[in-house]
């Protein structure tokens, strides 16, 4: 899997899992649907490649950003 933002890091080696800490920071409606994160641009996704946002980013900030 790769990041559906196409971020300078898209990598597969650069995607992980959601853990339950990071699951507690993000909004009970995408909490339930996301699967993945993007270590570089923070994209929070599913695995059909849905963002719903951006969670702790290395390019835009540390805290939760929904997708615009």
């Amino acid at each position: 899997m790769v990041c559906p933002e196409r971020c300078s890091g898209p990598h597969p080696t650069k995607q992980m899992e959601l853990t339950e800490g990071m699951r507690a920071k993000l909004p009970p409606e995408v909490a339930e649907k996301a699967t993945h994160r993007c270590m570089t641009c923070g994209a929070v996704y599913d695995a059909a490649g849905e963002v719903y946002g951006f969670l702790d980013s290395e390019v835009l900030d540390q805290s939760w950003r929904v997708r615009t």
